[in-house]
């Protein structure tokens, strides 16, 4: 069974909790997660069915190995679509947080694959990609004209967007 972007939220803030130390505590978790106690235990109940928590009423809740796995997932797609944001966009901290915690959970697979081989090419190739990065970065933050004295560039214009190869009717699109 699929999770929901929200109960994933409660497996990637329960391993942050057991992280930190400790049992973890419904009450805990609705803290974490700034929800009600109630919300938090209809979640609570609802992972335990499925299998991914253990629980007993007023005691400590816990990861299972299925739970902590789908929470270390989570976790990683968060860590790598953050360092992106940040590392190669320049996006700020707070606001890379607040996307990459959106983004985990519709990114796929093979995108995040990708995602992560570029951030390896970034920090391993010899050629000194970086500086393109960086270079980058200047030019996006640049509030003047002529933005770079490098190139030349006055600013950034997005480029038209390319036409679709199967008919936007056709593809497959998640609301």
């Amino acid at each position: 069974m699929a999770l929901s972007p929200h109960m994933e939220m409660y497996l990637k803030a329960m391993l942050v909790l057991e992280i930190d130390g400790g049992p973890v505590r419904a009450k805990d978790l609705a803290a974490k997660l700034a929800l009600s106690r109630p919300s938090v235990t209809k979640a609570v109940a609802t992972l335990a069915r499925s299998g991914y928590l253990t629980h007993e009423p007023y005691h400590h809740v816990a990861l299972t190995p299925k739970g902590r796995q789908l929470g270390r997932e989570v976790m990683r797609r968060h860590q790598v679509l953050r360092a992106f944001l940040t590392g190669v966009l320049g996006v700020p901290a707070g606001v890379a947080d607040e996307d990459s915690c959106a983004l985990e959970h519709v990114v796929s697979r093979s995108t995040l694959t990708r995602l992560t081989d570029f951030l390896a090419f970034l920090g391993q190739c010899p050629q000194a990609p970086l500086e393109v990065v960086r270079h980058f970065q200047e030019v996006a933050a640049c509030k003047d004209t002529p933005c770079c004295t490098r190139c030349g560039l006055d600013k950034l214009v997005a480029p038209p967007l390319p036409e679709p190869e199967t008919p936007l009717s056709k593809q497959h699109t998640r609301f």
